[in-house]
């Protein structure tokens, strides 16, 4: 399996609470590989495991507990092997006009998102096929079928939760964010 996803993994009554408490939260600075808006801010991924924080508001304590479920099943399906891990975690806020660029997650088997505040404005998270020079020699490769494509496109829904290898390079595929305040925490399992 390349992606677990996990819809409404975050309860409503979860997403109202963590929503506020990312837009007030301190220490944000401008994201590398957001672009075209200055305005979008981030937490650093080396500074930052929002989601250990997030296990301090009243009815999110399992969060982490449940995504580390999340994890095991994911790694076992998909056949990793990583017998002990760390998670470091970190939150995007993305604004209208901003661009995530291609990018993959170095020094990490398994990558993930949590989608806390999208809509059908929100831009996509799109994944590049790593394998598309495979497909030059086959001339009647069936392209409609989802692995043999060149990106695979998938919006995700508020409270979804979206688990993925490290090395796959994503991002907005170049599409532009149109909502406001679309929030992301991200995260890396070591």
């Amino acid at each position: 399996k390349i992606f677990l996803s996990k819809k409404n993994f975050l309860t409503t009554d979860q997403l109202n609470k963590i929503k506020p408490y990312l837009e007030k939260h301190g220490d944000l600075k401008p994201h590398g590989a957001i672009v075209n808006d200055e305005t979008s801010l981030s937490t650093h991924h080396a500074d930052s495991n929002i989601l250990t924080e997030l296990t301090q508001l009243d009815g999110c304590e399992t969060i982490l507990n449940n995504l580390i479920v999340e994890i095991k099943t994911y790694l076992k399906q998909s056949g990793f092997q990583l017998e002990t891990h760390t998670i470091n975690s970190w939150f995007n806020i993305q604004n209208k006009g901003s661009v995530l660029k291609q990018h993959n997650h170095y020094n990490s088997v398994l990558s993930g998102a949590l989608y806390i505040n999208i809509n059908a404005d929100s831009s996509p998270i799109v994944f590049d096929n790593p394998n598309t020079n495979l497909f030059m020699g086959m001339p009647n490769l069936d392209t409609s079928k989802k692995f043999s494509q060149e990106e695979i496109i998938i919006h995700p829904q508020k409270g979804e939760l979206l688990l993925f290898p490290s090395f796959l390079r994503h991002g907005s595929g170049g599409m532009i964010n149109y909502s406001d305040n679309r929030i992301i925490i991200s995260f890396n399992v070591q």
